[in-house]
């Protein structure tokens, strides 16, 4: 499976670009569900009840999903004193909002634009 080639990010130019910091990419909440692949594009797990179901690529001017993939959610890590939930549309737009107004006690996930 492609998603085995992939690694943990912990700077993107292309996430930079968008406004996203190193910071945000390496607190706990986000290790390993923001990954990026030998072409450099940034990757995001998709997870369904049965575990990875498919992956997002995104890059300057690209957007892919893994081939034989379906979109379930992305999510952050959780943790059990979590109080609250932000629902995103985009991984990108969960990682902008933690980075604007996020704390200790909240998850985030995406539907991925569905």
């Amino acid at each position: 499976m492609a998603f085995r080639r992939t690694w943990p990010v912990s700077s993107s130019s292309y996430l930079e670009e968008r406004g996203i910091t190193a910071a945000t990419l390496r607190d706990f909440r986000f290790r390993g569900r923001v990954r990026t692949d030998r072409k450099g594009n940034v990757v995001f797990p998709y997870y369904d009840r049965q575990g990875l179901c498919g992956f997002e690529m995104k890059n300057r001017g690209y957007t892919g999903f893994s081939k034989h993939g379906t979109k379930g959610l992305w999510t952050s890590r959780a943790v059990p004193s979590d109080n609250r939930l932000v629902l995103a549309e985009s991984p990108i737009d969960a990682l902008s909002y933690h980075q604007l107004h996020g704390d200790a006690r909240t998850r985030y996930i995406s539907m991925g634009g569905q």
